[in-house]
């Protein structure tokens, strides 16, 4: 979980543990960055702010994606122009203000692949 806002991340990451994820979270994409690094990929998952300091939450994605296939990109804030049209099998969003059912369908869909 990637959120420079420290009371959405914390309350995100509560919502994700509370209904059965295993979650790692940092403020911003550096961090992120250092913690994929060093579990070598290992992450089903990256849920990211789309604006952050640094480093929007879709670049952090496709360096992600490209460095490690496989990896999954959920990103989630106020819709822009430029996330129109990126959803996919890796990279879903789920806009913000989100509720616990929605972000919850999003994390299963991109786990899933599914394009629903």
């Amino acid at each position: 979980m990637v959120e420079d806002d420290q009371s959405v991340r914390r309350l995100t990451v509560e919502l994700l543990q509370t209904s059965g994820y295993e979650v790692l979270s940092c403020a911003g994409a550096r961090e992120a960055l250092s913690i994929v690094e060093r579990l070598e990929g290992r992450v089903d998952v990256v849920i990211t702010d789309v604006v952050m300091p640094g480093m929007k939450g879709d670049e952090l994605g496709d360096f992600l994606a490209k460095r490690f296939p496989g990896i999954k990109v959920l990103t989630s804030g106020y819709l822009d122009r430029a996330l129109v049209g990126r959803e996919g099998e890796t990279f879903v969003v789920v806009p913000k203000p989100f509720s616990r059912s929605s972000l919850l369908r999003a994390v299963e869909r991109v786990l899933d692949g599914s394009k629903e």
